[in-house]
């Protein structure tokens, strides 16, 4: 347990300081010093991280819950591994059987995986480093990292979407297009991407949804209405699922997992609560509205509300994964607007903010006491 918080807390004092060095001269005019100068901050904030995390995170030994099931399919694929009967997205196996022939053990594709999903997520910040270095904190801090560790398949295609978002932004929808298809070769569930395009507007069009009250009222809905609403939805799944899948059908509604006291669960979802009220009074503390943090809020949202309708289903809880991802950025968002005196120190906001930072913390603590989706106790492999 001890090594479980040394090398968490390791690496989120140490990769955001490495985000934050800089050896750039004051002397902006030096322009071909300028240029090597570049090349070394470069180094120094995202190559030596990207290092650092995939070998950290990349060398550890059953820390996930389905690790020891990947190990599995990684090492008996000469009798078991085969695309034809397979439930393995086509890119997914085509990685595993690649490292695989190369004759590499198994931890070569763990790392090969976080350095893949890391590049990604430095690439998806490039012009924001101060929105990157948070949103890097609160990967951790919001436990989604855990969940990463677990969902290997689908921790890329996340990372995939995060990365495809500056696509929606400049309205590159083939790109997007392309993003989201490599994305679903790696989780088929990446699917429910491609109409979120559509709900991009440089114009800050808002609607009534974007009305406080009834996204608050809404949340609330969603817990009293919670079983029906599931029926609703899984009708509508099962109708559009791959083939592949078609075979968990009669699993879906009866396999659960153990959620334990569900004491977690409520401060998971107080802290949801909490992050609607702070994000609508930045809205309104602000002149106008940033139409990129205005997209991002619909999609976690949305992606809020299916949590809470498929939560502690087995198979359904991972669908919303992708669009509460996102968070990770507005809670950066948050933190910026605090830092930047968006929000006045003696309004309840500020108190409100604190307050959801805090419980961030003890939310982050918790899951590794708890050792939530198997985070901890924490081992490296046997090189």
């Amino acid at each position: 347990m001890l090594l479980a918080y040394i090398v968490y807390f390791s690496v989120l004092l140490v990769v955001p300081l490495l985000m934050s060095l800089s050896v750039s001269p004051s002397n902006k005019q030096m322009k071909r010093i300028n240029n090597t100068i570049f090349g070394v901050d470069k180094f120094i904030q995202e190559i030596i991280p990207i290092v650092l995390l995939t070998l950290i995170l990349g060398l550890r030994y059953n820390v996930g819950v389905d690790y020891l099931s990947y190990e599995d399919i990684f090492r008996y694929q000469e009798s078991t591994f085969s695309i034809d009967d397979s439930h393995i997205e086509l890119l997914y196996f085509l990685l595993n059987h690649i490292v695989y022939k190369l004759g590499c053990p198994y931890y070569i594709l763990t790392c090969l995986i976080m350095f893949i999903s890391f590049i990604l997520f430095f690439r998806s910040f490039k012009p924001y480093p101060g929105l990157r270095k948070l949103s890097f904190v609160f990967l951790f801090l919001s436990g989604l990292m855990f969940m990463y560790f677990n969902l290997q398949r689908q921790a890329i295609s996340c990372f995939i979407f995060i990365y495809s978002l500056k696509f929606v932004y400049e309205r590159r929808l083939y790109m997007y297009i392309l993003c989201v298809f490599i994305a679903t070769g790696f989780h088929y569930s990446s699917m429910i991407l491609f109409p979120l395009y559509f709900m991009y507007s440089s114009s800050v069009r808002k609607t009534f949804l974007d009305n406080v009250y009834l996204q608050l009222l809404f949340f609330v809905f969603c817990f009293v209405f919670k079983t029906y609403i599931f029926d609703l939805l899984l009708s509508m799944i099962l109708q559009i699922a791959p083939a592949k899948y078609w075979g968990y059908a009669g699993l879906i509604v009866d396999w659960k997992m153990d959620l334990g006291t569900g004491r977690g669960m409520i401060l998971y979802h107080l802290i949801d609560f909490i992050t609607i009220i702070i994000l609508f009074s930045i809205y309104r503390c602000q002149k106008g509205n940033n139409p990129i943090i205005l997209f991002l809020h619909r999609i976690w949202f949305i992606g809020a509300f299916l949590e809470i309708v498929f939560e502690g289903n087995m198979l359904l809880s991972r669908l919303p994964l992708y669009l509460v991802s996102v968070k990770i950025i507005l809670l950066a968002y948050i933190v910026l607007a605090v830092l930047n005196g968006v929000i006045q120190k003696k309004s309840w906001t500020f108190v409100f903010s604190i307050m959801l930072l805090s419980m961030y913390f003890i939310y982050f603590v918790s899951l590794i006491l708890n050792g939530a989706s198997l985070c901890s106790p924490y081992q490296f492999v046997s090189l």
